[in-house]
């Protein structure tokens, strides 16, 4: 029977289906849902207070939520457009005492990154605004703050310099110097759009000339070391930066393992190792890299082959990395008599430069319907996390070996759009899964084994229209503002033309 509602004139049956399903979850309390005023771009955890995040809307309001109490502690204003991307100065991420602030784990500077192509920042001790950051000549799309490894002739336990990176649709990396804001560094990483960035917890743990891993006597006498610093964006390919205070330069990856291929007869003199300058393991955009354990160990005493890299790509996989190191091939011929046949022998070689040879493996993927925008992987347990255009929440058990792959356990679902991003948070001693996205709503979720399996499955919810889930909806007003006002615009605080932007973006990305 054909419809005779206008709305429904000139959608196709897939927008149509899309619709109702919207329509029939967009009152569902799963996840106990806190709606905000405009949809959902970022998502950033309180490092320091596990039970809080803050968020970036897309009316142009970042706010501090407090889970517990379900309620906005601070609003901060300034953006005239989307807020994208968020980060904190704190000197917990630095691996040695901050001789600057007299508590080293005390976040000091909120820094979120728009779509008016600039980076905005405020005190969070006065809540006041503070310099913005120009230099970008398209949307800001991701932020990480780090501390800098102190420079030769440091003394003993002096941190180095705090920076902001910040990376843009214009496919440029920008290192800025804190507090003051002066660029240190600009890149054109990408082609493209830069969407993610992430730190290797092991970068700092090699030697900038030979490569090699430094001793602990070496650890610390203040030498001048290295952060590696990971890019990745609207392009399929990840890249890796060599990031000191005095440069930032591309480290190439190796090809691949050389085969041992005793007909190539090659010595190891011919055999020059090829390398690309990005490690391809996706289809298309890469929206997401998180490492684990997490660049906060960044000095530790960490084991390269613990690492693990963890991807969420647009052609609708996620995948899980380890590392592994090349190696060289040598194979030689011999003849021993002229009527006696060749005997080969193969020795294999290590690479010379540890951290350039180092490459990655790519465990099976992690399939989904649509694309993930964002991945979680837990600190103290083998869960994983996935956030995907069609709403759902996917817990994974990646307790297996390289060669299999994750298990899922279960999806959560609740949200009635697309989730764009997931952060970690802990309430009453139990991890916690934070989601938020376009529908505007921030959901907690378990995050411990067996919580997945007791949740509603997603026909459940359609049935039960508006029930599902415990707790109530709770509507969080901005300051001088109703539901959906946000910046005095349109709905979800955004003109027509905004909205329009933001959903042909959100494609473009894909």
């Amino acid at each position: 029977m054909q419809s005779t509602n206008r709305n429904n004139f000139f959608q196709t049956s897939s927008s149509l289906t899309a619709s109702t399903r919207r329509d029939a979850l967009s009152k569902n309390r799963a996840g106990n849902p806190i709606a905000l005023t405009s949809k959902i771009l970022a998502l950033l955890a309180d490092p320091d207070d596990e039970g809080a995040v803050y968020v970036g809307e897309s009316g142009g309001i970042v706010r501090r939520l407090d889970l517990r109490s379900r309620k906005t502690t601070q609003t901060y204003r300034g953006p005239t457009a989307p807020v994208s991307s968020l980060a904190l100065s704190t000197s917990s991420l630095s691996p040695v005492k901050s001789s600057v602030s007299s508590n080293p784990h005390k976040s000091t500077t909120l820094y979120a990154g728009s779509w008016d192509k600039s980076v905005h920042s405020w005190s969070l001790t006065s809540h006041q605004p503070l310099k913005r950051l120009y230099g970008h000549s398209d949307f800001v799309k991701c932020l990480l703050v780090t501390r800098l490894p102190s420079v030769s002739g440091a003394e003993a336990g002096e941190a180095g310099e705090e920076v902001l990176v910040s990376g843009g649709a214009d496919g440029k990396v920008i290192v800025w110097r804190l507090p003051g804001g002066e660029k240190l560094h600009v890149v054109r990483a990408h082609e493209r759009g830069v969407f993610t960035l992430a730190l290797d917890p092991c970068g700092g743990l090699f030697d900038r000339t030979s490569g090699k891993e430094r001793d602990e006597a070496e650890k610390g006498e203040g030498k001048d070391e290295d952060l590696v610093l990971y890019t990745a964006g609207s392009d399929p390919g990840i890249k890796r930066w060599r990031l000191s205070s005095s440069s930032i330069t591309a480290i190439p990856f190796p090809v691949q393992v050389r085969p041992t291929d005793p007909s190539a007869r090659k010595t190891h003199q011919d055999d020059e190792e090829e390398t690309t300058e990005t490690l391809e393991v996706h289809a298309t955009s890469v929206n997401c890299l998180i490492f684990s354990p997490s660049a906060s160990s960044l000095g530790l005493d960490i084991d390269p082959e613990d690492v693990k890299l963890y991807t969420a790509s647009s052609d609708n996989t996620s995948l899980i990395l380890t590392r592994t190191d090349t190696t060289t091939t040598t194979t030689a011929t011999t003849l021993t008599t002229p009527n006696q046949s060749s005997t080969s022998t193969t020795t294999t070689t290590p690479s010379p430069n540890p951290l350039q040879s180092t490459t990655w493996h790519a465990s099976p993927p992690l399939p989904h319907p649509t694309y993930v925008r964002s991945i979680l992987p837990s600190p103290t347990t083998n869960l994983l996390a996935t956030a995907s255009r069609d709403g759902g929440i996917r817990i994974w058990d990646t307790t297996t070996s390289d060669s299999d792959a994750a298990d899922l356990q279960g999806t959560y679902w609740g949200h009635f759009d697309e989730v764009t991003c997931l952060a970690l948070a802990r309430i009453e001693g139990r991890e916690k899964v934070v989601s938020a996205g376009i529908d505007g709503t921030v959901r907690v979720w378990g995050f411990c084994r067996g919580e997945v399996g007791g949740a509603p499955s997603l026909g459940e919810l359609i049935e039960l229209g508006d029930g599902g889930g415990s707790g109530e909806e709770d509507v969080v007003e901005g300051e001088g503002e109703g539901k959906g006002q946000g910046m005095g615009k349109g709905k979800g605080g955004m003109t027509d033309e905004e909205e329009a932007e933001l959903a042909e973006l959100m494609d473009d990305e894909d």
